[in-house]
């Protein structure tokens, strides 16, 4: 038996998250992505490994963004695997805007466009790709202007790296068109 600290089996909690999310059953998936989450934070081996748990857990008391932020920043320096917690932040996200957290949605979305860039730079798939989600979520949050010049930044990352060819420019302007005929 792996335990529950395992990390498959966090892997497969986190899947589980994403069955329920499936069947509407969204706030039982950010529950359970929030779980995740937090026992990865809790094997973190080093010496912040405590003060970001705190943070993560005061975080979720207070819903101060600047503790969001402190805790972002420790986490990308005890994450092992930088992949990993990508993916969970874009999940993690994608949960909170399901549930309505639109707000601590856009924080998370925001973080990992910022990560992603600097990870990857500007014109890596990955990065169009979280930006092209950041951009849905600010029209979902009613910020239009914003949401349409991030599409465009995504379109012009995506036509110099990708090409004119590529699925992704097209989601990338059926999203645009969406918003525009919105």
């Amino acid at each position: 038996m792996l335990g529950e600290e395992h990390p498959d089996t966090l892997s497969n909690m986190f899947a589980l998250a994403n069955a329920l999310s499936a069947l509407g059953r969204h706030e039982e998936a950010l529950e359970l992505r929030e779980q995740v989450l937090s026992e990865r934070l809790e094997l973190a081996d080093t010496a912040l490994a405590d003060e970001l748990l705190y943070m993560y857990k005061s975080k979720n008391k207070t819903d101060e963004f600047d503790v969001l932020d402190d805790c972002y920043c420790l986490i990308c320096e005890i994450y092992d695997n930088v992949s990993d917690i990508m993916d969970d932040m874009d999940l993690y996200a994608k949960a909170l805007r399901y549930c309505g957290r639109y707000e601590e949605a856009l924080w998370w979305q925001r973080q990992l466009v910022t990560t992603q860039e600097k990870i990857d730079g500007k014109n890596n798939r990955w990065t169009i790709e979280a930006m092209k989600d950041l951009a849905i979520l600010l029209n979902a949050c009613g910020k239009r202007e914003e949401a349409l010049e991030m599409l465009k930044q995504a379109v012009t990352s995506a036509t110099e790296t990708l090409g004119n060819e590529h699925p992704l420019l097209e989601e990338l302007n059926r999203v645009r068109d969406t918003i525009l005929n919105e």
